[in-house]
Order: C-alpha cells, then sequence, then structure tokens
C-alpha cells in the first residue's frame, strides 16, 4: 500500500494510524482521520493512496513535520522514501521499518521491539525515553548509518543501537542496560550517569568523564562472538569480520554507583 503525499505539509501531520495493524480490515483507507496540526483531516486529502496490502505500507514525498510514523505497530513493514520526521517508531512492538532518508529526534523511543533502519542521518534521543516516560527502549535493534545527535540511548533498558557515522555529546546517560555501538566520532561525556550497560566506541570520545575508572587495555574475547554475529547479519554488515576484540576499557559510572562499561575499539577499521 502506497502513501504519496500531495503537498508539503505547512503544520505537525501524525501518521501513526497508518500501520499495517490499523489499517488491516479497513474498507475505506482514504477515509482514516490523521491529526493535522490542531484539526483531524481525511487521508485521502492529503495522500493519493494506491494498493490493498496493509501489512507493507510505503510513504512517499514525507517531510521533516511529519510525526509518529509506524508509532504502537506490532508487525508488518513499513518504507519511507523520504524524511522519517520525529518520534518514528514511538513505542512499537514489532515488525521492520527502513527510512530511505533522515530522520528527526526520538527516533524509535521506547520501542518494545522490532527493528529500524536508517540510511540517513537522525536526531536527538534515539532510543530514549519520551518526555513522560521513566525509561527508554525495552528491546529491539535501531541502525543509523549516518550521524546522530545528542543523548542517544538515554534511560535505555535493553536492545541495541548502532551508529554507522558520528554521534552527539551524552551517548547512553542514564542507561540501565542494552548496547550502543558508535563506529565514527563520539562527543562528550558518553555513559553519563549510566547504571549498566555497553558502550563501544570506535574512537576515543572528545571527552571521557572523571567518573568512569580507566581499567587500560584489554582483550574482550566475547567481542569476537559479537562482532561475527553482526557480520552474518547481512552483506552490509560484513566489514564487522575485521574488527578485533581489542579494547581500552572503561567501567562506571562511578558517580551512579554504575557497573557499566565503555569499550574504546584499539583496531577498529577506519
Amino acid at each position: 500500500m502506497i502513501f504519496t503525499l500531495k503537498n508539503k505539509p505547512k503544520w505537525s501531520l501524525d501518521l501513526s494510524a497508518l500501520t499495517p495493524d490499523r489499517l488491516s480490515g479497513v474498507e475505506n483507507v482514504a477515509d482514516i482521520e490523521l491529526n493535522y496540526g490542531a484539526r483531524p483531516v481525511r487521508a485521502g486529502d492529503l495522500f493519493s493512496i494506491k494498493g490493498d496490502d496493509p501489512e507493507h505500507i510505503e510513504l512517499r514525498r514525507t517531510t521533516e513535520l511529519v510525526t509518529r510514523i509506524g508509532a504502537g505497530m506490532t508487525r508488518g513493514h513499513i518504507n519511507v522514501k523520504a524524511h522519517g520526521g520525529s518520534y518514528l517508531g514511538h513505542g512499537m512492538k514489532g515488525g521492520t521499518i527502513r527510512v530511505n532518508g533522515n530522520c528527526g529526534d526520538w527516533l524509535g523511543c521506547e520501542m518494545y521491539w522490532g527493528r529500524i533502519d536508517v540510511e540517513g542521518d537522525a536526531g536527538d534521543y534515539i532510543g530514549a525515553g519520551a518526555h513522560t516516560g521513566m525509561y527508554g527502549m525495552r528491546d529491539g535493534l535501531i541502525t543509523v548509518w549516518g550521524n546522530a545527535g545528542n543523548r542517544i540511548g538515554d534511560r535505555m533498558r535493553r536492545g541495541m543501537i548502532m551508529i554507522g557515522g558520528d554521534a552527539g555529546d551524552f551517548s547512553g546517560s542514564g542507561m540501565v542496560a542494552g548496547t550502543i555501538l558508535i563506529l565514527g566520532k563520539s562527543g562528550r561525556l558518553p555513559g553519563y550517569g549510566m547504571k549498566r550497560g555497553t558502550i563501544i566506541l570506535g574512537r576515543r570520545p572528545d571527552r571521557i568523564g572523571t567518573t568512569l575508572a580507566n581499567c587500560g587495555a584489554l582483550k574482550m574475547e566475547y567481542l569476537r562472538l559479537f562482532f561475527k554475529q553482526l557480520s552474518r547479519m547481512g552483506s552490509r554488515y560484513r566489514f564487522f569480520r575485521n574488527f578485533g576484540p581489542e579494547v581500552r576499557l572503561y567501567t562506571g559510572d562511578l558517580a551512579n554507583d554504575g557497573k557499566g562499561e565503555i569499550m574504546v575499539l584499539l583496531n577498529a577499521p577506519r
């Protein structure tokens, strides 16, 4: 099922109603109401709609003003051919979302399960807890092949976030568990306030917090298995076969009685 936006929106456009769960069994999809600014609008007034398979949804010509694509979805596939907007995959419980362009803030916030792949860049608070939420993502996989903003994985409990490019400041702030992998440059103070969890960095960050203990250079042999498993996820992940287990290990955050770990890879391919 293909939804093509007729015109660029002038106000925020909530697309949480266009998921496989909510479209299943609907006879006239064009009559579904979408929140556009401060009023509801028919989907048919904003989109040209083709196809009849709600399990495979494609969104075209979307802009940064769209919000909540795939929010709460439990199954199926959504392919976004343009900008993914903000709050993409908010609270999703299953299925896959693929974005060919960039995304805004709060990507995959509070997700429970599923997979999100973003070809471009993403903003702040990836996989984090929303404004009123206690915790971030509970499980699932978020991959951003471009750059990411600040506080990715803020308060995350489980799951994995992989950033192929650079990341901003405070990655993994307050994280409880889970894994964050940043292959490019990292900003200041990763792991600030973390309790547990693992942050793997391809390069030394701009600044390491003083409440993280430097444990020296070590070989973390389990990383061999970790990278081997990643390399089997598809042809695009095969470069992980060249990664070794040599790291500089930091633990903490000691100011938060934390037992988390930050590993700076010593032999990561550049």
